[in-house]
């Protein structure tokens, strides 16, 4: 396909915001791949093989923010558990956080 700018700028005038800084990071990041690598070549690559290697290491990125943000998540409960219990909460309270029910 031979995109002008033109064509390109066509698309951008259509896209909303959110769309336009999407589109934006996507040509970053091949702006810094073909900076490191060199431009885009068909036949250098199994595309299928990068693309399940990207989708594994994006999974493990995933899961490690996942993680972080549950336990930021879980720290903050405790002090907020904490905080209650210090200001003289009740043993209600207390016996339905302990067996975990909402």
């Amino acid at each position: 396909m031979n995109m002008t700018v033109d064509q390109l700028l066509d698309v951008w005038e259509k896209l909303g915001v959110r769309e336009r800084k999407v589109l934006l990071t996507v040509a970053m990041r091949l702006w810094a791949g073909q900076r490191r690598h060199g431009e885009l070549v068909v036949e250098k690559k199994d595309w299928n093989y990068e693309a399940l290697e990207e989708a594994i290491d994006a999974s493990v990125y995933l899961a490690c923010a996942l993680n972080d943000r549950s336990e930021k998540a879980f720290g903050a409960m405790v002090a907020d558990a904490e905080k209650e219990v210090n200001t003289g909460l009740s043993e209600d309270f207390l016996r339905t956080a302990e067996s975990g029910a909402p």
